[in-house]
């Protein structure tokens, strides 16, 4: 599958392309997500501590289900500076197909 994206204003647009025929159906979802954060450990075993976090999800949504043939645009909003990655996954939680994070 060929992702193509793209940000206009507070709106991302997705368009996929089946690149051999019918891929089966699919849900196409957003991820957005903080690249690195330190967080303050307030409680626990690690108490006090301070940490590195990596590629920390704070939102994951489906934006759309699809067929899987030939090609398909869709829009979702997108606000705020999170990135932001988009997968293409099999229905029923099956192989992810694409991924492709927004430039």
């Amino acid at each position: 599958i060929d992702l193509d994206l793209s940000r206009q204003g507070d709106q991302l647009v997705i368009v996929a392309t089946a690149k051999n025929g019918d891929v089966g159906r699919v849900v196409i979802q957003v991820v957005r997500y903080t690249p690195q954060a330190v967080v303050q450990i307030k409680a626990g075993e690690n108490a006090g501590r301070r940490i590195l976090y990596t590629n920390i999800v704070t939102q994951w949504s489906p934006v759309t289900r699809w067929n899987g043939r030939g090609s398909i645009s869709t829009r979702t909003a997108m606000t705020g500076d999170d990135k932001a990655v988009v997968l293409v996954q099999t229905d029923g939680y099956g192989p992810i197909l694409a991924a492709q994070q927004l430039p």
